[in-house]
């Protein structure tokens, strides 16, 4: 789902994110962000050659690209704000509340309209 979602939000540079993401971390990103968002964040960082202002700011873009065209009601600086913290912390419980409800999201089509329209 990771790999999809972010080729649909930042396309090549989603493909070329989970590439090292899954070299970096030797295991599926979307299994280890479910299991340890911490550890995902930490291996994300390494993209940025541990420079967390930068991965602080391509995780928060890559959240509000995902939430506009998923979740709009999850489009808000605070719940942005929110799953970059959880993320950071290592916030399980927050993190695989907000994936279940993305997966439920994309199952469902939501976002087809816009997305059949152009806009993120």
């Amino acid at each position: 789902m990771l790999k999809h979602l972010l080729d649909k939000v930042a396309y090549p540079i989603g493909t070329v994110f989970y590439f090292h993401l899954k070299k970096t971390l030797g295991i599926e990103p979307e299994r280890l962000i479910k299991e340890d968002p911490g550890k995902f964040y930490t291996a994300f960082k390494q993209l940025f050659k541990g420079d967390e202002e930068k991965t602080d700011y391509m995780l928060r873009i890559l959240i509000r690209l995902t939430n506009a065209r998923y979740l709009p009601e999850e489009a808000t600086s605070e719940a942005i704000e929110r799953l970059c913290k959880a993320i950071k912390t290592g916030d399980k419980k927050e993190t695989s509340r907000y994936i279940e409800r993305l997966r439920e999201s994309i199952e469902r089509g939501a976002g087809a309209g816009r997305e059949a329209r152009g806009s993120i």
